[in-house]
């Protein structure tokens, strides 16, 4: 069990990275036909992407210890092999990463709890249907 909820979870922050990349971003629309198209980056691991996670599991010492090792997991083994460094920000409060989006600072992801998806994405001013 232990070892499938790992899989599961290196799966999860992987898929966050790769969205946290600027997918959404580059995509072209075809004015002529209404397609769009997708192209991702290409990942180096020579020179890996950086990836900040922002996470409240962090700030709690019956979480920290986890979450850390899930990170260093992912960095050490898949992050490694595909170019991608996550560097794990603690946010207690969920007010780091505001602070740092309103600095200017790149911010990707975001740990947030189910109850707070939707009011994060209406104050981060995502408006449309998800």
């Amino acid at each position: 069990m232990a070892k499938h909820l790992k899989t599961l979870i290196i799966f999860t922050v992987l898929l966050l990275l790769l969205s946290a990349c600027g997918i959404g971003s580059l995509q072209n629309a075809d004015a002529s036909e209404g397609e769009a198209t997708t192209t991702l980056p290409e990942l180096d691991p020579e020179n890996p992407t950086k990836i900040t996670f922002y996470s409240y599991s962090l700030a709690y010492p019956t979480m920290k210890d986890g979450m850390e090792k899930l990170i260093n997991d992912f960095n050490e083994t898949v992050g490694k092999e595909k170019g991608v460094v996550v560097e794990g920000v603690a946010d207690p409060n969920f007010q780091q990463y505001r602070a740092d989006i309103v600095a200017g600072k790149d911010v990707d992801i975001v740990q947030n709890v189910f109850p707070m998806l939707d009011a994060s994405r209406l104050s981060l001013g995502w408006f449309s249907s998800v």
